[in-house]
């Protein structure tokens, strides 16, 4: 399995801004499963919670999430990114797994450090294995 680490610096509150550079980035790249930074979408350094509220993602309904299906169905490799997930009026520092352009799941940081708790729920869904064509992400 070829495992690609794509890092760059998430530019605060432009979310559409960073998924076209990481698309750019990762265009040509042979790889299995690609990794990327912690709240790629968003950006890490934030405000307040009413920032990070503007900022959060449904999963299934995130129309960014599907353009990272696409990019996964495109490159033929599986996505790990980071991104603020919504769960009601909960929010999560969360990571979605995708592969074969569907997403297989999210992963709720559970640990959460600093400033965090001041925007973010710890993760409620334990410690999740993902099977994915070349093994298991854990």
């Amino acid at each position: 399995m070829h495992v690609a680490a794509l890092q760059f610096k998430p530019r605060l509150g432009f979310p559409d801004e960073n998924l076209d550079k990481i698309e750019k980035l990762a265009g040509g790249l042979d790889t299995d499963l690609m990794v990327l930074p912690e709240l790629c979408l968003s950006g890490y350094e934030l405000r307040d919670r009413a920032a990070a509220m503007s900022l959060a993602e449904d999963p299934d309904r995130s129309p960014r999430l599907r353009r990272f299906e696409e990019l996964s169905r495109n490159l033929g490799a599986a996505l790990v990114g980071g991104f603020i997930e919504r769960a009601g009026d909960r929010l999560y520092n969360a990571a979605f797994i995708i592969e074969n352009g569907a997403l297989l799941g999210v992963y709720r940081k559970v640990h959460l450090f600093g400033d965090e708790p001041k925007f973010f729920s710890p993760g409620d869904h334990g410690f999740p294995v993902f099977d994915l064509v070349g093994g298991q992400l854990r």
